[in-house]
């Protein structure tokens, strides 16, 4: 089947933004980690912080396969059919595919949505756009998907040329678009050794509203030799979501001093299908192409 549109690497002009960084000690390092994570409201009050949300990236057209139009369909709204009259040469706009996803969650009992993160305005609306009593607004689209939001925590580099960089993120509610598996990204501009890595998930149950247990891990997707790695994890399974994480970078370069090194953090939420992504790196800068249409990823120097 054929890709049904080209990727969206919405936040490029970010990657060279410097950001303030504040040094850890490596006693406290272990601790630091180990830290609550914080939650969406909390993060968003950061200067430093950038959020995006899913209808947002969506684009404005999107494509359909004429010679699958039925699995692209189905691909498009998990096992649920769009409309025939909805369709116009193969093509959906942002807002009636953004339609189709409120109907879906118009067909959840008020508790359901309650634990996936809703208030009873949005309920409310849920209501009212999927029975047509208003024409929405992309605004109140907008309030129905949910939203990301990363922050840099913590880096630092010593004179030893061996520095570290921390990022939180978390999602304001329990994503509506497709995306069964995320990933997250690093890319650095100097010829640096990792050497260390770790990855903490914080997983909630949108069934019962519950925090279940966090998950680590250290392991690699893909990785560029001395500038890039990267990790695709399963967001969601059985209605356990990884609504929060941290990721931590360690480098080091062995060779030659280092005056400073910018570090860039990336997340990929694929939003239209189901499909895997690819990342590649130039320098600092992180390519993600697949079906992943969140794309937020920005830079921090260190000195």
């Amino acid at each position: 089947m054929k890709k049904l549109f080209s990727v969206i690497t919405i936040a490029s002009c970010m990657l060279f933004s410097a950001l303030p960084v504040k040094a850890i000690t490596d006693e406290g390092m272990d601790a630091f980690l180990n830290e609550p994570i914080l939650t969406f409201s909390e993060m968003s009050k950061n200067p430093a912080a950038i959020t995006i949300n899913e209808y947002d990236s969506l684009p404005e057209k999107i494509y359909l396969d004429k010679e699958n139009e039925n699995i692209t369909i189905k691909s498009i709204n998990h096992n649920d059919s769009i409309s025939k009259s909805l369709i116009k040469d193969y093509t959906l706009s942002r807002d009636e595919l953004a339609y189709t996803k409120v109907r879906e969650l118009n067909k959840l009992d008020d508790l359901k949505l309650q634990n996936m993160g809703y208030n009873e305005d949005s309920i409310n609306l849920i209501r009212k756009i999927s029975t047509n009593e208003i024409s929405p607004t992309s605004t109140q689209y907008r309030a129905l998907f949910a939203s990301l939001t990363i922050i840099p925590r913590d880096g630092t580099l010593d004179a030893n040329n061996s520095g570290f960089v921390i990022y939180d993120w978390s999602w304001d509610k329990a994503p509506v678009l497709a995306g069964l598996h995320d990933t997250i990204a690093f890319g650095w501009g100097k010829n640096m050794t990792r050497t260390g890595y770790n990855v903490r998930l914080k997983r909630s149950d949108i069934n019962t509203r519950t925090y279940i247990r966090d998950e680590t891990f250290n392991y690699i997707t893909d990785s560029s030799a001395n500038s890039g790695c990267s990790s695709t994890f399963r967001l969601s399974n059985n209605g356990q979501v990884a609504l929060s994480g941290r990721a931590y970078l360690q480098l080091r370069n062995y060779d030659s001093y280092v005056d400073g090194v910018e570090i860039t953090f990336a997340y990929a939420h694929p939003t239209i299908n189901f499909g895997g992504v690819s990342v590649s790196w130039s320098g600092p800068s992180i390519n993600i192409s697949g079906n992943a249409d969140i794309f937020r990823s920005r830079s921090a120097m260190f000195h």
